[in-house]
């Protein structure tokens, strides 16, 4: 489950930096009065395009789940590039840009903070500086190689390869995504166990009836799932 942890966090801040790079040579070809009208329409729209996502983030957790809502931005990044290599207007690069960034600063920093939860915290307190401090920095570092690395030997394909990379990247973190659901439920069950302390029959415990049925059937399926 930290691998799955690792591969977000990298892919999170790699196409980051691709998608800024894309952008900033996508509208290099526009005078330079048109490029500041579409970054502030780009903030507009993310703006509009927040609002409901904030109201709704709620129910799609509840329906969906971390994992899924996850897939929101892969998704996003899958577009952006698609957008960037066929585009024939700004408006486009806008558009897409604005939901890229709308998911980012909604549903996916939230996706990726409930990653954690599943983590006893005695384990969490230990890896996640770790993850958002080195690993985060390393990724930033290694995003910034690839324009340069792209710049030298692609010759004058350098955006379509982007391009194709963003495209790619999407659909490869997309499938971790839905390959990283059995792990993040055999890690919230570990911690489940690992935290109970407590006996089911004591009069000490507090616990309703569908609380206790509750924790039963998850410590039960989470036997189960070992077992499998």
């Amino acid at each position: 489950y930290y691998r799955f942890i690792c591969a977000f966090e990298f892919l999170a801040t790699v196409t980051r930096q691709m998608v800024d790079f894309s952008q900033m040579t996508g509208m290099a070809a526009y005078e330079q009065a048109e490029v500041r009208r579409c970054l502030g329409l780009i903030q507009g729209a993310q703006s509009c395009a927040m609002f409901p996502l904030l109201i709704i983030q709620g129910f799609l957790f509840g329906y969906l789940g971390v994992i899924q809502c996850m897939c929101f931005l892969p998704i996003c990044v899958s577009l952006f590039g698609w957008v960037s290599a066929t585009a024939t207007s700004p408006m486009h690069l806008v558009l897409a840009r604005a939901s890229y960034n709308a998911v980012t600063y909604t549903v996916f920093n939230t996706s990726r903070e409930l990653l954690w939860l599943p983590i006893h915290p005695s384990r969490r307190d230990v890896v996640k500086p770790f993850v958002v401090g080195n690993f985060r920095y390393a990724s930033r570092a290694a995003s910034c190689i690839l324009p340069m690395v792209l710049a030298l030997f692609s010759g004058g394909h350098k955006t379509s390869i982007l391009n194709g990379l963003l495209v790619a990247l999407g659909v490869v973190w997309a499938t971790l995504c839905f390959t990283a659901r059995k792990p993040y439920l055999l890690e919230f069950y570990d911690s489940l166990c690992e935290g109970r302390h407590v006996d089911f029959d004591s009069a000490h415990v507090d616990l309703v009836q569908p609380q206790d049925e509750m924790i039963r059937t998850l410590l039960q399926q989470h036997a189960e799932a070992r077992e499998a």
